[in-house]
């Protein structure tokens, strides 16, 4: 009959000792973990945060600034801002010690949003940076 390949055992990132686990973690992650955002901010750490469960939960844990860039395109344009601003506070409940948001943003519509819709965690310190064309009725 056929013959089976010796099972491995399976192991988790998890089970290692956390001095190990820390430098493997740094080793794996290193710069990239000073910054997530939404979409196509900070490419590289997407990537790592699909390597496996675990480097995904304890990036989403320890990283501690999130950029958002309103024309990166979130939400369809059915959506709306609104829409947006729920989609983006998902994003960042991903990251309980979250210290910094940092935000560009080009519309007035998404603006009003933010103000009026955004939840970030206690103590977050936001930066804004606006780059508006707006009306004097604005």
């Amino acid at each position: 009959g056929p013959t089976s390949a010796p099972s491995l055992p399976v192991w988790s990132f998890q089970d290692l000792p956390p001095p190990v686990r820390a430098q493997i973690f740094l080793h794996i992650v290193g710069d990239s973990l000073r910054y997530t955002g939404a979409n196509e901010v900070n490419v590289q750490l997407d990537i790592l945060r699909c390597t496996c469960r675990e480097v995904h939960a304890q990036i989403d844990d320890e990283c501690l600034t999130f950029n958002y860039d309103d024309t990166c395109g979130m939400v369809a344009n059915a959506g709306g801002a609104n829409e947006e601003v729920q989609l983006l506070n998902s994003y960042i409940r991903r990251h309980p010690r979250l210290r910094y948001f940092e935000c560009l943003v080009r519309s007035t519509t998404k603006l009003q949003a933010l103000l009026d819709g955004l939840e970030l965690p206690p103590g977050t310190r936001c930066s804004f940076a606006l780059e508006l064309k707006a009306g004097a009725e604005q």
